[in-house]
């Protein structure tokens, strides 16, 4: 499948305002606004969403997920097993997107096999509440590698329980690199 999600706004989310579970091919994710829903408290906020996909590009997306300060947790871009096929083994370019998140956040989530290159994206995460990263790598593999470069990441979050970091990577750090 050839699918292309670009130039879109989409406002008031409620849970998963871009969402991809196990379909063949997602070509761009792109140039979309996307906001998080202002009233109700039920459930945690994902700007995009992909599992079990593999995809050539997400980038040049704004993400806010401030609009309702009771949200968590909050997820900017949360990637699961992307770009796992060892008969596409391709890296999934994630650049220049601008995401803005408060309370219990990650920007960036990676889980298990994902192969990625995250690189010039503007993170800004506020909050004093839970965990708050901006870029979480739960389970990096050294076959499946991501690496994340020039992208700004201010982290003001004031919790102290339990931590607020720029890079969070858990487990396997050979299948992360980074420049900071």
């Amino acid at each position: 499948k050839n699918i292309r999600i670009d130039s879109n706004t989409i406002s008031n989310a409620y849970s998963h305002a871009i969402s991809f579970n196990n379909n063949n091919h997602v070509n761009s994710i792109s140039y979309n606004i996307i906001t998080s829903r202002t009233s109700s408290t039920a459930s945690a906020f994902y700007g995009i969403y992909c599992y079990h996909i593999d995809i050539d590009t997400i980038q040049s997306n704004k993400i806010d997920g401030t609009k309702l300060s009771s949200i968590t947790p909050a997820k900017g871009i949360h990637c699961n097993y992307i770009n796992y096929n060892t008969s596409t083994p391709v890296t999934a370019q994630i650049k220049n997107n601008e995401i803005i998140l408060q309370n219990n956040a990650n920007a960036f989530e990676f889980y298990y096999f994902t192969r990625a290159n995250v690189c010039h994206n503007s993170i800004y995460i506020t909050g004093n509440t839970g965990t708050s990263n901006g870029i979480y790598l739960y389970y990096p593999n050294s076959n499946y590698h991501v690496s994340a470069t020039n992208n700004n990441i201010v982290n003001l979050s004031t919790s102290t329980n339990p931590t607020a970091l720029k890079i969070y990577y858990d487990t396997d750090e050979r299948g992360f690199t980074t420049d900071y």
